[in-house]
């Protein structure tokens, strides 16, 4: 089991899952947490989530994934078992494999064991391609490969606080 409450991930760097990789049975909750400049070798270049979880208030922004420009590697959040999230930020990510494959998921991807529910009020800067949103909710947003919805971010800083964020 996973708590991680008021926390940023910035600038890490792993094959899957740059931020945050989880596996096995325990359930994982994300309360007020930013990702920023993570990056991952292949997929989940802020989280790869093998094992259910809850996201709110969470942003995931300018990470990056197929970091190697193999081809191979999608989204800024993998999502490999069932996922909720609700009033969180996920846009302005980059996929690499654009650069040798053309195909591009920036913002996430759901596998086959995979699902990604909404609770409501969540701003996605891609959906379609590999990352299906089941059960949109009123309030949430969503852009599309064609027409990507820009989240608006603030510049990462500190802005008073005690760990650097985004500010919308």
């Amino acid at each position: 089991t996973l708590l991680v409450s008021r926390s940023t991930f910035h600038a890490n760097d792993a094959g899957t899952g740059g931020g945050i990789w989880t596996g096995g049975a325990g359930d994982s909750t994300l309360l007020n947490v930013t990702f920023d400049s993570n990056a991952s070798w292949v997929s989940g270049a802020a989280l790869s989530l093998n094992a259910p979880a809850t996201l709110n208030n969470t942003t995931l922004s300018k990470n990056f994934s197929d970091n190697d420009f193999d081809g191979t590697g999608d989204g800024a959040l993998e999502v490999n078992a069932p996922v909720v999230v609700s009033n969180s930020i996920i846009a302005g990510n980059v996929d690499f494999s654009v650069v040798v494959a053309g195909v591009v998921n920036n913002d996430c991807s759901v596998g086959p064991a995979g699902t990604l529910t909404s609770a409501g009020s969540n701003l996605f800067g891609i959906l379609g391609n590999a990352c299906v949103l089941t059960a949109a909710q009123p309030g949430d947003q969503a852009g599309t490969p064609a027409s990507p919805l820009n989240p608006q971010l603030q510049p990462f800083d500190v802005y008073g606080g005690t760990v650097e964020v985004f500010l919308p």
